[in-house]
């Protein structure tokens, strides 16, 4: 189970990224729902809505609807569910860079380099993103926590405390990816990380958000990986004993 662990880390790392920097580029843009202004610091309402909306569906309406084509108890195995999370990693990492790529054309167009804020670019623009992000979680908790409970029974009161530690761990290894990226890309020719200094019009999220989206094309690979790996050989297990049951 430790190969699996290790790749949930890296298949998680992406969202607290992903989540702190798409409501951090939020604050630069139009939050303007008609006469009504959205503040800065209630942006965090957006992805909060989604989780609190994509639970229930998820739960009463995904999962019932995978449980009659496959017949799972769940819809689909736990591993499947972190599959599923990650993949959705990689979609809302792409997104991101796209709508980075894009407030960057309007921040140069207006001429607002220099200007903290003050994008002509509705925040709405990040609501795929967050969307994808909120099914991530909801299917990476999900199916950790069931992961746990079926492969470990004798533990299961633990799986919660074992989930929140990989998710920590994840959290943790995201601020070091930054460290790294940034001080990395300060080799090139202007001297300035992607993500130095605190206005977000002047750095290029846009490329962190690509690098970020192969590195969670990298992790999904590897996920795949030791889960399929991690499957037969349980099959194999099933197998010898039931050779044994004949040879006796």
């Amino acid at each position: 189970m430790l190969p699996i662990f290790i790749s949930c880390i890296f298949a998680y790392l992406p969202f607290t990224l992903l989540m702190t920097l798409t409501i951090q580029v939020g604050s630069t843009m139009d939050s303007g729902i008609g006469m009504i202004q959205i503040p800065s610091a209630s942006l965090i309402a957006i992805p909060t809505t989604f989780h609190m909306l994509m639970q229930p569906c998820y739960r009463r309406i995904l999962i019932p609807l995978l449980r009659i084509f496959t017949g799972h108890t769940n819809g689909i195995t736990p591993l499947q569910h972190i599959g599923v999370a990650s993949a959705c990693g990689i979609m809302a990492a792409c997104i991101a860079m796209l709508v980075e790529a894009k407030r960057l054309m309007v921040v140069e167009q207006q001429g607002l380099t220099l200007v903290a804020d003050g994008v002509p670019m509705s925040v709405f623009w990040l609501v795929m993103q967050f969307f994808l992000l909120s099914i991530m979680d909801i299917a990476y908790i999900g199916g950790l926590v069931q992961f746990i409970k079926s492969e470990a029974p004798e533990a299961k009161h633990i799986a919660p405390a074992v989930q929140s530690l990989l998710v920590g761990i994840a959290a943790w290894s995201g601020c070091a990816f930054v460290q790294l990226v940034n001080r990395m890309t300060r080799l090139g020719d202007n001297g300035r990380g992607w993500l130095d200094g605190t206005n977000f019009n002047r750095t290029r999220l846009d490329r962190f958000f690509l690098l970020l989206a192969t590195f969670e094309l990298v992790a999904f690979i590897n996920y795949a990986f030791w889960a399929r790996r991690y499957a037969n050989k349980k099959r194999v297990s099933t197998v010898r004993s039931d050779g044994d049951n004949f040879g006796a």
